[in-house]
């Protein structure tokens, strides 16, 4: 009897137990895993959306979604370029961290930091990126490889064996990328857009709102008309992937995520450290069996503020994986959500050398220029072949603009900027200097110190000195030591930059510091400041300098100031260096002189663009071919109406 009633106990908790068991995991047949489709837009600010506000933007797809989902008020890139943006959203990890915040450079990173679709293979899921990866790592194919089941041009969900396997699938849609709404020529453009539009889908330039720092003419207006065509085509093809999803009976079982990789791709939007090269829009559409992964009301959850850090771990998330340690992000659907601002920058950009740091909380975008003699928008190669700005370099040499436009070209920047967002959406209003907004700056200048020092910014060094000190090991893990790359040393120096003439005394007496970077530092903001002739003998001691960067910056200055011929040997020395860092970083402080200067280095130029273009066909570094376009861009111009 014992015996019996003790069997029916066990069978009980055995039932109990299975019943127990049964409601704690997933249920796959009622509520499996989510598939999540990913809808990447090259070069697009909210600013040219119908769901943000423009009246005058073609965008029923992505209004569509706005209206059935969420629309995202507050998401920002890190970077306001692609390359360094897209390594942080397929690591999870910041690219100033990381050490990937050039566009165009090839950084090793530490082997357990992946490709996060990796972890989503792991789980089980089938995962496809259609077409585009630029990670900007020197182990991308590798991290390809283990992170995609495919990556190619016509990939998706439809290639998996077994249609019940959940799918992380990605789509990068290159119609609004600066190539179509601007960089190639007017024919490319009939060819791509216009034709493949109906005349009632074609932007009328007389319509638009153009914003204040572009002169309103005929030409500009017809510049910004094919922007506005090109995100008209790119809602088209949003559509089509989403149709498609429909007619495959796939839409009440996947989440969906648009967005774009950083702002508009227009000058003064991409590439700028403004809240126009950081805000992007963002959609998410979850089917309704879903709303439980969401710990937040929809006004709530659209007003989030939201970094490309958090974008990684929120899909980990959503696949119920756990996000790996070296991630920093939250997932952005979760009750404890907690971010309050977003920390980017704008760093090299092919060519381009700068420094810009951007902290915003969606209000308000506090910029920090570091080079404050360089304008906003540099000389660049490839961008320069625009229709659009050949018309602003145009205009700025012959003085036909106002102040604001003015400044987009043809000056330097303030050392800080502060700007309100709600009320001036084309960031012109800078507020730095109101006393009513002292507190909003003090506190987002702090903000900006401490994510450089917490997240170990490894930017603040020119590029080929990162090379030189990451040589056996990656940036990531070399400059984690202090005694290897003392950031708060080296940061101390670089807050003087862009302050006023009350510190150049300062930056003086820093040009003695045992730091190399530190005196790299006095000389950049010493770059900017006005000198005075007993100030350049402390000057003219960097001349031979033990780091070649620092005798580059010095023989800019000196060369600048009085024409001074053992400055001009060592910019030419140095551009024709073997080391292409050394003489992309030489060709490029002369290509920042006035035009006027060029005469004097052609020789230079001309040896660069032969001798390097030969070491470029052995060795495609991005190094070598950055100062080669600076040097033959340099050769253009001479010959040119710029």
């Amino acid at each position: 009897m014992h015996i019996v009633r003790y069997l029916l106990y066990f069978l009980c908790f055995l039932m109990w137990s299975c019943a127990g068991n049964s409601t704690s995991l997933p249920n796959e047949e009622n509520n499996p895993k989510p598939n999540i489709l990913w809808i990447t837009l090259e070069d697009t600010s909210p600013h040219f959306i119908g769901a943000y506000g423009n009246k005058q933007a073609k965008t029923p797809n992505m209004d569509a979604l706005a209206r059935e989902g969420f629309k995202m008020n507050n998401a920002f890139s890190t970077a306001t370029v692609c390359s360094p943006s897209r390594s942080c959203i397929i690591t999870g990890v910041h690219a100033n961290r990381l050490g990937t915040a050039n566009h165009r450079s090839t950084i090793e990173i530490p082997s357990d930091v992946k490709a996060f679709p990796y972890y989503l293979k792991k789980a089980g899921y089938f995962t496809t990126n259609n077409n585009k990866t630029d990670y900007n790592l020197a182990e991308e194919k590798n991290k390809v490889k283990e992170a995609w089941d495919f990556s190619k041009g016509k990939t998706g969900w439809w290639d998996r064996t077994d249609s019940k396997q959940p799918f992380f699938s990605v789509f990068n849609l290159m119609t609004s990328h600066e190539s179509y709404t601007m960089v190639n020529p007017h024919a490319f453009y009939e060819k791509k857009v216009r034709n493949v539009l109906s005349e009632v889908e074609l932007t009328k330039p007389e319509s638009i709102e153009l914003p204040p720092f572009y002169a309103d003419n005929d030409e500009m207006r017809s510049y910004m008309a094919r922007m506005y065509d090109c995100i008209t085509l790119t809602d088209k093809k949003i559509g089509e992937i989403i149709n498609r999803l429909k007619e495959d009976g796939l839409f009440d079982n996947t989440i969906i995520f648009v967005f774009a990789d950083h702002g508009e791709g227009l000058p003064r939007f991409k590439g700028a450290g403004l809240n126009l090269g950081h805000q992007v829009p963002m959609f998410v559409h979850i089917p309704q069996k879903y709303k439980h992964l969401l710990a937040a009301e929809k006004e709530e959850f659209e007003n989030r503020v939201i970094s490309f850090e958090d974008l990684a771990p929120s899909v980990l998330s959503l696949a119920g994986v756990e996000k790996p340690q070296y991630m920093q992000g939250e997932n952005i659907f979760g009750q404890d959500y907690q971010r309050q601002y977003v920390w980017g920058g704008r760093d090299g950009c092919g060519e381009v050398i700068d420094q810009v740091r951007t902290v915003t909380d969606g209000r308000y975008t506090y910029v920090r220029n570091y080079m404050t003699d360089y304008p906003i928008v540099q000389w660049h190669k490839y961008s320069d072949n625009a229709d659009i700005l050949k018309k602003m370099h145009k205009d700025t040499k012959e003085k036909t603009l106002d102040n604001v436009q003015y400044q987009v070209l043809g000056a330097g920047k303030k050392g800080e900027w502060l700007f309100d967002n709600q009320k001036d959406k084309w960031n012109v209003n800078d507020l730095s200097n109101e006393e009513e907004y002292q507190n909003v700056l003090a506190k987002f200048r702090s903000i900006n110190k401490n994510e450089i020092l917490n997240q170990r910014d490894l930017h603040f060094i020119p590029a080929g000195q990162m090379d030189r000190l990451a040589k056996g090991s990656n940036p990531f893990e070399a400059m984690a030591d202090d005694k290897v790359y003392p950031l708060e040393n080296i940061l101390y120096v670089a807050e003087l930059s862009g302050r006023g003439h009350y510190y150049k005394d300062k930056q003086l007496a820093y040009l003695a510091s045992t730091v190399s970077m530190q005196r790299y530092w006095a000389l950049v903001g010493l770059r900017a400041q006005e000198l005075d002739q007993e100030d350049l003998p402390k000057i003219e001691k960097l001349l031979e300098d033990e780091n070649p960067f620092n005798q580059i910056e010095a023989a800019t200055i000196l060369y600048r100031m009085k024409h001074d011929i053992k400055a001009k040997k060592v910019l030419e020395n140095h551009g024709k260096s073997d080391n292409a860092f050394i003489a992309w970083h030489a060709v490029r402080a002369v290509q920042m002189m006035p035009i006027s200067e060029y005469k004097a280095f052609e020789k230079t130029f001309r040896y660069v663009t032969t001798s390097l273009k030969e070491r470029a066909k052995l060795n495609r570094k991005h190094e070598i071919y950055n100062a080669i376009n600076s040097a033959s861009q340099a050769l253009e111009i001479m010959n040119s109406n710029y």
